[in-house]
Parts: structure tokens; sequence; C-alpha cells
């Protein structure tokens, strides 16, 4: 449950997720002027699963030093990942968008219903992923923007030690509720952060 830090950005034209929440495309140009939108935020797809699976691994490679043994990282599996990823694209449970350059995926989110019982919130931030080279760009930000419901509460998971992604979530209201957990697998435990919903007035 990585992010980068929270930069500034702008919001773009909409496509349509399955459960007919908006998710934008983001028109922000390239650093060249005139060479179009640096990325677009789509729906998740099965077509998306081998792509997703090497960015959702390249994300722990590069994000989890230090904080995940080196043969955990080592023995990431994308083949067994992108099983998964066709099976979550397949299910009606839950918000997956999908952050694309060209043919790479770059970056992407999963929100939905709370997967523990009994729920600290409403909803959950499942994942949240972007590769090194687009930290600092905005895209954290829009992928997050684009499932994040105001008026509902949401709770996520995120390593103690990794200080970049609590930021992030700070600054977007999530804090630590004294929960905490170990995983087996890595070396520092989990801390629960969560967001209460946001009072919406006409």
């Amino acid at each position: 449950m990585v992010s980068p830090r929270l930069p500034h950005g702008s919001r773009g034209e909409f496509v349509r997720a399955s459960d007919d929440r908006r998710v934008p495309i983001d028109p922000n140009s390239a650093e060249q002027a005139g060479s179009g939108p640096r990325w677009r935020i789509v729906p998740l797809d099965p077509r998306h699963a081998h792509a997703l699976a090497v960015c959702h691994i390249a994300c722990w490679r590069e994000a989890y030093q230090g904080l995940v043994p080196e043969h955990v990282l080592a023995a990431l599996d994308p083949d067994r990942r992108a099983a998964t990823v066709e099976r979550i694209a397949r299910s009606p449970t839950g918000t997956t968008a999908v952050a694309e350059s060209g043919t790479e995926v770059i970056g992407f989110v999963h929100y939905g219903p709370p997967s523990e019982y009994p729920a600290a919130a409403e909803r959950e931030l499942g994942a949240l992923y972007v590769r090194a080279p687009w930290y600092g760009s905005g895209l954290a930000q829009a992928l997050l923007d684009a499932v994040l419901e105001p008026d509902k509460s949401c709770s996520l998971w995120v390593f103690e030690q990794n200080l970049r992604a609590r930021a992030f979530y700070s600054k977007y209201g999530f804090s630590a509720d004294g929960t905490a957990r170990a995983e087996r697998f890595a070396t520092t435990t989990e801390i629960r952060l969560v967001r209460p919903a946001v009072e919406c007035r006409s």
C-alpha cells in the first residue's frame, strides 16, 4: 500500500467504471509541450492482468526495500499474480482503476467493501501503487481521487516504517487508529489508518 507524496495535478475527462463511479483520465501534458497526456486512468479489464502483475511486483521491489526481505521480493511471480488479477477483474466486488502510459501499466488502485469483521470503516483502500519514476507526478493523487467517496469512511493498512505513504495519506485525512498487525513476510508491522466520512453539504 505504497503511495508517493501528494503532488499537484489536475482532473480530466471521465470514463465509467463497472459500478458507475467516475474514473478520470488525467489530461496533464508531458514535459515537452504538445506531446499529449502523460497517463490515462481506466477501469481494470482482464487484458490488464499481466501488465498489472508486472507493475505490482515492480512497485513492491521499488518501495519495500528494507521492509520486506530480499528473498521474498525476488520470489514474486508475475504469472501467479496475473491469475489473481484476472479473478479480481471479473469480480463484481470493489473497484480497481489502472493507470496507463502508452502500453505500460504504471500504477493502480483498489477500493471496495471492508475485508475485515468487524469493519473499521464503510470502505477499504486495499491497494494504491505507483511506479517509482512517477513519484511526485500527481498520479497517486489522481488514482485516489478516482475511487475515494468523501461521504464514506475508509480504512487501509500501511507499513509503519513506510513514511512516504503515511505522509501522503495524512493529507487525505487518514490517521492511525491504534491497531497494528504483523506480517510473516515483512520486517516491520502494519498499522491501520482510518479516514472519517466527510459530510456533504448541498
